[in-house]
Parts: structure tokens; sequence; C-alpha cells
């Protein structure tokens, strides 16, 4: 050895943070616990749209009740959930999975793609339950000052 030579250590060179053991695992969680949360928010969507959507139609039909363009459109997409229900269940159990588990392994610097994937499909379906709800609210709303007027 020469005289000026630092010794050489045999321990390994510690590997950034993003990539240790604890950050991946912690990642993997929040991940996780954002897929449950997607998971909920796709369920309800899921009974909205095939369940309760459904149900305002038949009221709808049964008194005659003219739909408006936005009621029409949410109705459309309803028939859609309906019939291919699958989709939606297919979509979240591969697609999102996907996602969940790839953004846990993003380098620190990207995380914000985690926040981008969590908070925009939630707001994404607070919005769509916003017009939903607004779309059959507003044709119920009429048949409820028809029937007054009409039973008075």
């Amino acid at each position: 050895m020469e005289p000026y030579d630092a010794p050489k250590s045999e321990q390994p060179a510690a590997t950034p943070s993003h990539q240790s053991e604890g950050g991946t695992l912690e990642r993997l969680l929040v991940s996780a616990f954002y897929w449950f949360i997607h998971g909920v928010v796709t369920m309800v969507l899921l009974l909205v749209f095939v369940l309760v959507v459904p149900r305002f139609l038949h009221l709808f039909e049964e008194f005659g009740v003219d739909l408006p363009a936005m009621t029409v459109a949410v109705v459309t997409l309803s028939r859609g959930s309906v019939k291919f229900w699958f989709l939606f269940v297919f979509a979240f159990l591969f697609i999102d999975t996907s996602i969940a588990i790839a953004v846990s392994f993003l380098p620190r610097r990207l995380q914000w793609v985690t926040r981008l994937w969590f908070w925009g499909y939630l707001l994404l379906a607070i919005l769509l339950l916003l017009i939903t709800g607004i779309s059959l609210a507003i044709p119920y709303m009429n048949l409820m000052t028809n029937l007054s007027t009409i039973i008075w």
C-alpha cells in the first residue's frame, strides 16, 4: 500500500434513497392504499351507473318525462355500463393495478406522478358523479313539480 492511499473499505456503496428497501416498501404501501381507494371509487361508479340510473330512467319513462340532452348522455353511459360492466372491472384490475405498482418504483423526483394518478382519477370520478346527479335531478324536479300541480 502506498503511503498516501486511503484504505479500501469492503462495504458496498450506499444505494440512493429511492432504491432502498424501506423507501420502496413505503411507496408500495402508499400505492396499495391509493389502489384500494380507486377500487372503492370504481365500485361506487359501477353501482350508480348499473343500479341507480336505470331506476331513475324507469321512473322517467313511466311518467313520460322529456329528458334533457345531459340526462340522455348519462343514460347512454349507464346503458353502456350495464352492457360492458366487466370492462370496468378489467380496467381496474389490470390497468390500474399495473399503474399502482409502476408508480411505487419511481424515483423521488417523479413522485408527483403518483399524486397525479391518484387525484386525477378521484377528481374525474367526483366530476362524473356530480354531472350524473345534476342530470338526474333536473328531470326529477320537473316531474315532482308536475305531479304536485296534478294532485292539487
